[in-house]
């Protein structure tokens, strides 16, 4: 990859209204809605648990579903009259 990612959006108001900061230096933004300037700072990769391993089925874990879980407070079975 040759250039590298830009915000989208403000992480303050959600404005798409960006420019690169011409003073924040390398990763710093200015936002056109809300008149804040924030920067973006690549931290690292986080580091795995050991037990945690990647799954083995076909689909992504992000693309597999699982079925819904009831709302907190909620009866596991339906109540019948």
């Amino acid at each position: 990859m040759s250039e590298r990612a830009a915000p989208f959006h403000c992480p303050y108001c959600g404005e798409e209204d960006l420019r690169p900061s011409e003073t924040g230096g390398h990763g710093a933004w200015e936002c056109g809605g809300c008149a804040r300037a924030f920067k973006l700072q690549f931290l690292g990769l986080l580091a795995r648990p050991a037990a945690t391993a990647p799954a083995t089925a076909t689909a992504p874990a992000h693309h597999r579903t699982s079925p819904p879980t009831p709302p907190r407070g909620a009866p596991d079975e339906p109540h019948r009259h």
